[in-house]
This record gives structure tokens, sequence and C-alpha cells, in this order.
């Protein structure tokens, strides 16, 4: 198996992470024990050549290198957080001559003005371009068989006349000619799409929910865990279904490699059928970064799978607002709550939802211990991870059983 993709730095202000690994280094790395003769085809520059082939040979990963003009990092606020990208002006000029049985590619950050030549039996594609995603470039691979590998985001842009995931789904399969379009949709799950005889079928996968994530990089892992099966002979549902809980694995742990008994198919348990569920967004919204942590946590639940409902967006400001919120926080499926500060608003709503058995889950960096009793008393799940906490609200409200008290 080849893989070709990034080796970038990745870091996070809060919780504070810095590690050097990107989308082709991560793949790599997580099928590396368990593949004879994988390859990396990936560009680094003169400041990163002496570390990266120090975490290259610690995670066993076989790599070629093609020159790039300067380094190229991710910059994250929050691991929910859109990044900052440092080297989006990085070049490439060597070419990039791909031969094998299967291949996986990745987008690559860097502009290429090389040759690329792609001659495998099978192409997994993984776009990775969310913001600039145009029609995709085929030109330079040949192959028998194409799968798409693409998150939901990426998938609406691509078929740019859909109005919902299922049919740009089928849009992007039939202008591909691919055989398959697996659309990775975060806390939902994956939707698979692909052509069975002359007609096109769809089936949904569940996700696996863990109790710690970490989601920078798990679309890495899910499309390592997807190819591997994929080559190993699976359909293109079950090899959805290893990429998930390979994805999983990776949420709550960050280790590098994938268990060999995920990529057997094993089963891990604890699948959670998706659907669309309404999630209230309580918290104080009132200073410059209350409301971009409400701006972020909004985006972020709209990008897994459900609806967030925001009084703010909503409703708005003003005096008469009550009935209008409760009314969105009687339609809601969870409660995610921030909970820094204490906003009196925020605690009434939570005290709501809870005795009418809303699934409620919080989040505080700088909460007192003392004045959550009652919450964490209660019925209410307590997180100072933010991703975790939005995951697990999502969750909740596609109908995971919540764990009250601190969990992160």
């Amino acid at each position: 198996m080849k893989i070709v993709g990034g080796t970038y730095t990745e870091s996070v202000v809060e919780p504070d992470s810095e590690e050097i690994m990107g989308s082709g280094m991560r793949a790599a790395a997580a099928l590396a024990p368990h593949v004879d003769n994988l390859s990396l085809i990936t560009a680094i520059d003169s400041e990163l050549n002496e570390p990266v082939d120090w975490i290259a040979t610690a995670l066993r990963v076989n790599r070629t290198v093609v020159e790039r003009s300067e380094p190229v990092g991710f910059r994250y606020m929050t691991p929910i957080s859109a990044p900052l990208i440092n080297g989006i002006g990085a070049r490439i000029y060597d070419d990039v001559v791909v031969e094998d049985s299967f291949a996986l590619l990745f987008g690559l950050v860097e502009r290429h003005f090389g040759k690329r030549k792609v001659d495998a039996s099978t192409v997994v594609l993984d776009p990775q371009k969310p913001r600039d995603t145009e029609q995709l470039q085929l030109a330079d691979l040949s192959y028998d068989r194409l799968v798409i590998v693409a998150n939901r985001s990426e998938t609406l842009q691509l078929a740019r006349e859909a109005r919902s995931v299922s049919v740009a789904a089928r849009l992007l399969l039939n202008a591909s000619e691919a055989s398959a379009v697996i659309t990775k949709q975060g806390a939902a799950g994956c939707l698979v799409t692909w052509r069975e005889g002359t007609s096109v079928r769809q089936e949904t996968v569940g996700a696996h929910p863990t109790k710690r994530v970490w989601p920078i990089g798990s679309g890495d892992v899910f499309s390592a865990g997807f190819s591997f099966a994929l080559s190993e002979g699976a359909h293109f549902v079950e090899a959805a279904r290893i990429g998930s809980r390979s994805a999983a694995h990776w949420c709550s742990t960050q280790q590098p490699d994938v268990p060999a008994s995920i990529l057997r198919g094993e089963s891990t348990g604890g699948v959670l059928n998706p659907r669309r569920a309404q999630i209230y967004l309580a918290g104080p919204f009132f200073t410059t970064g209350e409301r971009w942590l409400i701006e972020t946590v909004r985006d972020m639940l709209n990008s897994l799978g459900v609806v967030a409902w925001s009084p703010v967006h909503e409703v708005g400001h003003g005096d008469d607002i009550a009935e209008a919120d409760l009314e969105g926080l009687r339609n809601s499926d969870a409660v995610l709550a921030m909970l820094d500060h204490s906003d009196a608003g925020t605690i009434f709503e939570v005290g709501w939802a809870v005795a009418r058995d809303i699934p409620v889950v919080g989040f505080g960096r700088v909460v007192e211990k003392e004045g959550m009793k009652m919450l964490g008393g209660s019925s209410v799940e307590l997180h100072r991870d933010l991703a975790t906490a939005c995951y697990r609200a999502a969750w909740a409200g596609m109908g995971m059983r919540t764990t009250s008290g601190w969990l992160t």
C-alpha cells in the first residue's frame, strides 16, 4: 500500500498540545505495524527533516520524501476551532509517482508544481480541502476502482447544487464515476453511497461514542482503517465500520497505531445509530469571549450532524425572551451548557432541563467544584475538555446515556 499525504506541525492553544503529524504520517502510523510494504510519500522541509526522521523511525513508517519550500503547520485555538495554516504558500517541485495495487491519497496544503502520476488498482481519495474545494482533479489518476472519502462540508461543496448530504453524495458519485463515496459526519457516523449494478445504494454507519474525544486527525485514522479493510476485500459498508472503530480508538487514546483486533473487524460495541437531534446551546453571550465561544461551539455542533439551537441566534436579545427560549429548550433532545462564571440564566436552563429529563452535558474550565455539586450530583455530565463536551452532547441528543459528574 502507498499513502500520499502531508507531514505537518499541529499545535493547540487550549489544551496545550504540540506534535508533528499530519494526515499522511498519521495514516501511515496507524497501519505500519499491520501492512507489509507500506510506504508514505510526503513533503518535508529542511527545518523538519531531522525531527520527522526520528518520528518516522519510532513509528516504523517507511517513507519517500519530496522537498517543499518552507515549513507548514496548523495552529488551533481549541481542537474544535478552524485552524490557522502557516506555510500556505509552500511549494513542491518534485514529481510524485505512485505505482501499487492500492493507494490512499490525501489532499496537500502545498502547491504541487511537479507531475503527479498514480497508477493503482484501487485509489482511495481524501481531498481534505474544506475551504476551497473545487472539482476533483482526477486526470492524473489511473485506477480500476475509485473511492472518495470526504467529510460533510467537502461532500456538499463538491456537489454544489445539493441541499442535503445524501443528495450530494449521489451527485458526487455520478460526477466522479467513483465506485463509492464515503461521507464522514462526525458524531453522526458516516454515510456510505455505492454503486450496485445499475442502482445506487446508501447506508448509514453509526459512530462509537467514547468518554474522551480528541477530534484532530480522527478523519485521517478513519481513512486509514477504511483503506486497510477495503484492501483486505471488505465491502464498502464493512470497511466504513472498521474506519469508524479506528477513528474512535484514536479519539479516545491518541495512540498512533490501530489495534489489530479493530482492523480485523472485531466489534468494540456501543454503536450509536445517528438521528438529526436538536441540541440547546446554553451559555452567556455578553462579552466578546463569551460570544466567540458560543459561535465556535454552535458551528462545531452543526458540523457533527446535529442541529444547534442557540438562544442568541434563534431569539436574540431583549427583555421578553424567556418563553421563546424555553420553547426552544422544550423542543430539544439535549443541552450543552457553557458553565464558566455560573451565569444565572444558564444555571436556570440546566435545572429546567434536568427537571424534564432532558440530558445535559456541561463544560467549564474555571468553575468551582463546590458550585457544581448539585449539577454533578443529579444527572448532569461535566467536562473540562471542550471537544469532548461537544461530541458527548451530540451523542446524548441521539440517545446515548450520559454519565453524572465530572468525566474529563
